[in-house]
């Protein structure tokens, strides 16, 4: 019988679901084993997990304030850019209102000439005129 028995238990043992069983088994004392090392390693100050936590926490306050920094420059950059932009938009204000000054000047220089053109060929015509006129008294008489 004790044979029997001991036979039983080993065929037992070969089976796919007990192989299971003691696997699963294994893995529940690792794990209740790396609970309890995070549980004492937690209520400890200087623990490891604490001091993870406090090293990522550093990093992050050290990446903000990176960024906080960065956004500080590119503000300052992009007012620089802005107060160029505007002093730009001045000039070309004062440079457009210059060449349209010089444009009236040139307009009215223009029709002054145009004037003083017209004015010469009306009295180039008119003593053409009295030219021929002139000449024709002469032959008159």
């Amino acid at each position: 019988m004790e044979g029997h028995r001991t036979a039983i238990l080993q065929a037992e043992s070969q089976t796919k679901a007990h192989r299971e069983l003691v696997e699963k088994r294994a893995l529940v004392r690792v794990i209740t084993e790396r609970r309890e090392e995070l549980r004492a390693d937690l209520e400890n100050p200087e623990g490891n997990a604490v001091k993870q936590a406090q090293k990522e926490m550093d990093d992050m306050r050290g990446q903000i304030s990176a960024r906080r920094k960065m956004v500080t420059e590119r503000r300052e950059l992009i007012l620089k850019e802005f107060e160029s932009h505007t002093l730009i938009k001045k000039h070309i204000e004062i440079q457009n209102r210059r060449y349209d000054a010089i444009v009236k000047r040139l307009h009215c220089q223009l029709m002054k000439a145009q004037s003083g053109h017209r004015q010469l060929s009306d009295d180039i015509y008119r003593m053409e005129r009295e030219i021929q006129d002139l000449k024709r008294h002469l032959e008159v008489p």
